[in-house]
């Protein structure tokens, strides 16, 4: 089965590990393909970069995000 998942859900998933969205999407990756739209991808590199995610991962390592 192929699966959308939401930006906001990728974000948390990949800021806060061993959360609900994190282990969602770590279920859906073990059985299913993730597909993701331009637009997904293209705001997801606009909001990595907010500031208010410092607290949770530093912005070098939020970046590297793309190049997983």
């Amino acid at each position: 089965m192929r699966v959308v998942i939401d930006t906001n859900v990728l974000i948390s998933a990949f800021l806060r590990k061993n959360s609900t969205p994190d282990k969602v999407l770590a279920s859906l990756l073990d059985k299913h393909v993730i597909i993701a739209s331009l637009q997904t991808l293209v705001e997801l590199k606009r909001k990595l970069p907010y500031k208010k995610f410092d607290k949770y991962v530093d912005l070098p390592t939020r970046l590297t995000f793309f190049l997983r």
